[in-house]
């Protein structure tokens, strides 16, 4: 058995037309994808203007077992030749990839210090914190996460109260049990909020999680940390001051948004540290 991968660049309206057509000469499958340095910008959670707008050309793939070429390729002329965008046919042997592999590869233990190393459960080192990579986010990979994480290890003493509000996976929370301290983990996925149990009960770490909105959240806890994105941290400033009694840990901050953070906490609080990893910004306050 040999499979070979076609590619081709098309009119974005005739992409449709030309995945059907391969389908039709036999392809086990199809896929429209960007031509590189052509995709749109990512949309993100506060982006409230209209999308950018589509590039005119698109890049098609298609898959063929033992695939006669030529007769593709005739197959596909009479399209081709009515698109002006059209580009050449390009083929390519279709490498066998064991892609658990190379996923399972791409993530490492991180060693933040002595007591406090995350772990996925393919790679377990003593007294480790083991995540299992879900929907929930945060498997110590992300610089916010990590950002997050070694605020954690220093400020985390026996008896410290921390709120985890956008807990994800649940890393943050049961690392701050794990160092010594308390916690419970709040996020409006209930999926992540699944996630972060498993998580507890694979470390076999007493965390409480749930869908509570941090508004709802009874009392003040010593340390909350919120690792969302900025303009969320944002709107949850009044909920998280008034939770806050001691430190507020923020996270999910992009450098070019630091300022709308900065803009509403620094008058309130105190900045004590300002951490920055890759395009990231860790901001930690405490509270007089």
């Amino acid at each position: 058995m040999s499979w070979r991968q076609l590619s081709v660049v098309v009119s974005r309206t005739r992409a449709e037309l030309v995945c059907a057509s391969l389908h039709a000469q036999g392809a086990s499958g199809t896929q429209e994808d960007w031509i590189a340095g052509e995709a749109p910008p990512p949309r993100q959670p506060w982006d409230d203007g209209p999308a950018a707008p589509l590039p005119e050309r698109a890049l098609v793939h298609a898959w063929f077992e033992d695939a006669d070429e030529a007769a593709v390729a005739s197959g596909l002329a009479r399209l081709l030749a009515v698109d002006t965008l059209a580009g050449p046919i390009e083929w390519e042997d279709v490498v066998e990839v064991d892609y658990e592999a190379q996923y399972r590869d791409s993530i490492k233990p991180l060693v933040i210090s002595e007591r406090l190393v995350i772990c996925p459960p393919w790679d377990i080192r003593p007294g480790c914190l083991i995540i299992e990579p879900g929907q929930g986010f945060g498997t110590g990979d992300h610089p916010t996460t990590e950002l997050a994480l070694r605020v954690l290890n220093d400020a985390v003493k026996p008896g410290v109260r921390v709120l985890d509000v956008g807990a994800g996976s649940g890393i943050l929370a049961l690392a701050a049990v794990l160092l010594g301290g308390t916690a419970y983990g709040i996020d409006v996925d209930p999926d992540a909020v699944a996630d972060a149990h498993r998580n507890a009960e694979k470390n076999a770490l007493e965390v409480p999680f749930d869908t509570t909105r941090v508004e709802d959240v009874p009392g003040v806890w010593d340390i909350v940390v919120a690792n969302v994105h900025a303009e969320i941290l944002v709107t949850m400033a009044p909920a998280l001051l008034a939770r806050t009694g001691h430190l507020l840990v923020l996270g999910g901050i992009l450098a070019d948004r630091e300022h709308l953070v900065r803009e509403v906490f620094d008058d309130v609080l105190t900045l004590v540290k300002r951490d920055t990893l890759e395009d990231w910004v860790g901001l930690t306050y405490r509270k007089a």
